[in-house]
């Protein structure tokens, strides 16, 4: 059929890319399609799902580490600072791109001992951000967040079906919050996944960076409902489910 591309069949249910609503209206015409209690369905009695992108990898960051896209808006790019700070490669799947890391909003990092030692003399530690801005030689989309979000920049989960442990999402410059009892969609793209967790809270957390320690405030804490997110997933973008989010031109192979 002219204009739908077929990119999923199931036993009971074929996904189509349609590239504009005449396409579909010129299926029903013809008889390929028919229409049922509100749904579309095929010759062979399977329920027709239209779709208006394909299917497409989800992007990631390799290097001398690996982690998670925030975002993508056409040259740039963005994930939490300790991502950057490691990978330097923008993997789109069929294209790569390295990315040269031009802003970064990094926690202060110390020994615990000197944490503590500048707590009890009154001294504020904390950092809000651990965030990075890159530049590739190229163009791309991948929003996968709405007009509020978070960046997922820690846990202390083993697996992804893991639901006995937790996460920490900071806050991301311009960008609105979640509030606490939002159920989110955490994207982890360097796994291929999405995690549903609940932000149950907000304070102050204390991350161990491996180097040393940072205070992060605000931290907004996550239980996993359903999937948690684990190592590599830092940098993915956390949306309220209530409000989808746009994944939006991104092309590459699965």
């Amino acid at each position: 059929m002219r204009g739908l591309k077929k990119i999923f069949e199931g036993d009971r249910v074929v996904v189509y890319r349609a590239s504009s609503d005449e396409f579909v209206s010129n299926a029903i015409k013809n008889g390929v399609f028919t229409q049922k209690d509100g749904k579309l369905i095929d010759k062979s009695g399977k329920e027709v799902i239209i779709v208006k992108t394909d299917f497409f990898h989800y992007p990631r960051l390799v290097g001398n580490c690996g982690g998670s896209v925030f975002g993508i808006y056409g040259s740039s790019v963005w994930t939490n600072w300790h991502v950057a700070d490691c990978a330097d490669v923008l993997d789109m799947g069929t294209k790569h791109y390295i990315v040269d890391w031009k802003a970064t909003l990094k926690p202060r990092v110390m020994p615990l001992w000197l944490i503590e030692l500048l707590t009890r003399l009154g001294f504020d530690v904390s950092s809000k951000y651990d965030f990075a801005m890159g530049l590739i030689a190229g163009s791309e989309y991948y929003i996968p967040y709405s007009g509020s979000a978070l960046i997922l920049t820690a846990g202390n989960c083993s697996s992804q079906d893991d639901l006995n442990c937790l996460n920490i999402a900071l806050e991301v410059p311009n960008l609105e919050p979640i509030p606490v009892g939002v159920t989110v969609e955490v994207v982890c793209n360097y796994w291929g996944y999405v995690a549903v967790e609940e932000v149950i809270d907000k304070g102050s957390a204390l991350v161990n960076y491996g180097s040393g320690y940072a205070v992060l405030s605000p931290a907004y804490l996550l239980k996993p409902i359903s999937k948690s997110s684990i190592p590599g997933c830092s940098g993915s973008a956390v949306s309220p489910i209530g409000n989808p989010p746009r994944h939006t031109g991104v092309t590459g192979a699965s």
